[in-house]
């Protein structure tokens, strides 16, 4: 295991690079997609809230580890409170 040692930081930013090039991919496509009119801009709006909401938090807290702790927290609270609302209307047929 020592003999690996001296290539951790390389594997390490390997994957960091690797991650980034995948994020990248899908947002380019995602923003291509959206133009193309294959996707709603409202479904792609949705879908950023988790970046969008981490991205602030990180501003208002300082810390990505705080950001998204915080940010599970909200996006949980905002999907229960969705799906009560969700379930209220089918029970009410509203």
């Amino acid at each position: 295991m020592e003999q690996l040692a001296p290539f951790v930081p390389y594997l390490i930013w390997g994957s960091v690079i690797i991650t980034g090039l995948g994020f990248a991919l899908m947002l380019g496509f995602g923003l291509r997609n959206v133009l193309q009119g294959k996707i709603n801009p409202l479904t792609g709006a949705i879908l950023a809230i988790p970046a969008v909401l981490i991205g602030i938090l990180y501003f208002v807290t300082g810390t990505w580890a705080d950001a998204f702790i915080l940010g599970v927290i909200i996006l949980l609270v905002m999907t229960s409170l969705s799906l009560l609302i969700s379930s209220f209307r089918v029970m009410f047929g509203l």
